[in-house]
């Protein structure tokens, strides 16, 4: 695809971050996004980079009281049967890299048109907003704290998805990382501070003892589900197509936004890639339709 890329299409990936990721936002690459990544020959630097990760366990009244894995080990027809814990910023590094310069960051989009030939971005809103395309779905009140964090404790620390139960409540999520990082959710309500999300995670965690020695990065979330009224612009028959966040917003759990995003990308990708066939470009246009 990238011969492709270069040869024909020519990419230029406009960028509203002042620079590429340094910390936090999204933590996980799941089963399929390491096929495509496998695909595209970014996989192989990635693996050692990061942490598998397939089991996920629940604790509570100072135990584990479940350990399950076969959700995972029980996925049909995928070749990596694990989330592969890696942060963003060193997903975004790699695929930079690869770009060779074609990554422009600090770049806004003002407006967008577009005409039968042509689509026409003038930079420095959101693309969804200047196509006049809404978001609809559920905003449910709930705020999540999520830290990226190195700490020191007794408890006896697995490379397992840990769900903390308190009072008949999960609140805490405790995600391993890569480099020894550990990335935790925190549901609180109130007020949401790092020191309460702190307490909170102690709290759950007893009776052993845990310490915070640095927090890379601290957030909170606000969670909302929502899906984009089209995904291709003019109806269905423009030139624009939406993927990633301006399509379809999710829950901050489960690493569903960064990998429903590259999904989205490798699906234009492939579509684009059959497209420059004559033999393929009808089926193509259909596949991007559905």
């Amino acid at each position: 695809m990238k011969e492709v890329d270069v040869a024909i299409i020519g990419v230029s990936i406009l960028d509203a971050k002042p620079e590429s990721l340094d910390l936090g936002r999204a933590d996980a690459l799941n089963a399929r996004t390491q096929q495509y990544f496998e695909v595209a020959n970014i996989l192989d630097d990635l693996l050692p980079q990061g942490l598998e990760c397939n089991t996920s366990s629940t604790f509570g009244n100072g135990e584990f009281k479940s350990r399950q894995n076969q959700w995972w080990v029980g996925i049909e027809h995928a070749m990596h049967k694990n989330f592969l814990m890696i942060g963003q910023p060193v997903v975004e590094r790699l695929i930079a890299s690869r770009l060779e310069g074609r990554v422009h960051y600090n770049e806004h989009v003002l407006s967008i048109t577009e005409d039968k030939d042509s689509v026409k971005i003038v930079t420095r809103s959101g693309l969804r907003n200047a196509l006049g395309l809404s978001l609809t779905g559920t905003k449910p009140e709930m705020l999540w704290a999520v830290l990226d964090t190195f700490i020191d404790t007794d408890f006896p620390v697995c490379p397992e998805i840990i769900t903390f139960e308190l009072n008949g409540q999960s609140r805490v999520s405790w995600i391993p990382r890569e480099r020894d990082l550990c990335r935790f959710y925190v549901l609180l309500e109130g007020e949401v501070t790092q020191e309460l999300a702190e307490q909170s995670i102690k709290k759950h965690m007893a009776p052993y003892r845990v310490d915070f020695l640095k927090t890379e990065w601290y957030i909170t979330f606000d969670v909302k589900e929502r899906i984009a009224s089209s995904f291709i612009s003019k109806e269905g028959s423009g030139r624009i197509l939406l993927a990633g966040d301006a399509a379809h917003v999710h829950s901050v759990n489960g690493g569903q936004g960064l990998n429903t995003g590259i999904a989205d990308a490798f699906g234009l990708a492939l579509r684009l890639a059959m497209a420059l066939r004559p033999d393929l470009k009808d089926a193509a246009a259909n596949l991007i339709q559905s």
